[in-house]
């Protein structure tokens, strides 16, 4: 059922009893793998582009040890949600005013930032004509903020760019399992 370089291939094989109608019917299948106290000698900060396979091949040269980094942060639990896979992004816009009256237009600016579903939270510098927004992008794409960033009588000088988040860190244990 398990090949031998598989975790589960040394666990006890179980029969359970399964009943199927008038009759019972017999399924073999593994007990429980119990995930191991693991500790790491490093930890590593999650680009965007990591994955957990790459990670594996990255520290042990095998992209099926992946699951060795999962047992080791069990804070999440399931392997995907240790990467960066999160629809939030933090998108920086550079802008030049329209012909209109300043303070009216930064303050009609914050509120409709402030009030955009999608947006969790942004920083305005008014002297460099920047943006910085935290964007959920599954609920807020680039392209509708920068609609109502011309809204509200703006123009883009450039396409918003896409700057890092903090990383996250997650624990790389030693590769005690050939």
């Amino acid at each position: 059922m398990f090949t031998k370089n598989s975790r589960y291939f040394s666990l006890t094989n179980l029969q359970t009893f399964i009943p199927a109608g008038t009759q019972i019917r017999v399924v073999e299948c593994k007990s429980l793998r119990l995930i191991p106290d693991r500790s790491g000698e490093f930890t590593h900060q999650v680009l965007q582009s990591d994955r957990p396979d790459i990670l594996a091949s990255k520290y042990y040269e095998d992209p099926t040890k992946w699951w060795l980094i999962a047992d080791a942060n069990p804070q999440w639990p399931l392997p995907t949600e240790m990467i960066n896979s999160d629809p939030v992004a933090r998108l920086s816009f550079s802008l030049k005013l329209n012909d209109a009256p300043l303070d009216e237009v930064w303050l009609a600016l914050q509120r409709a930032l402030a009030t955009a579903a999608g947006i969790l939270s942004f920083a305005i510098d008014r002297d460099a004509g920047e943006i910085d927004c935290l964007v959920n992008q599954a609920i807020m794409s680039a392209e509708e903020i920068s609609e109502l960033l011309q809204a509200a009588g703006f123009a883009l000088l450039a396409r918003p760019e896409r700057r890092p988040q903090s990383a996250t860190a997650i624990v790389i244990p030693p590769n005690d399992n050939p």
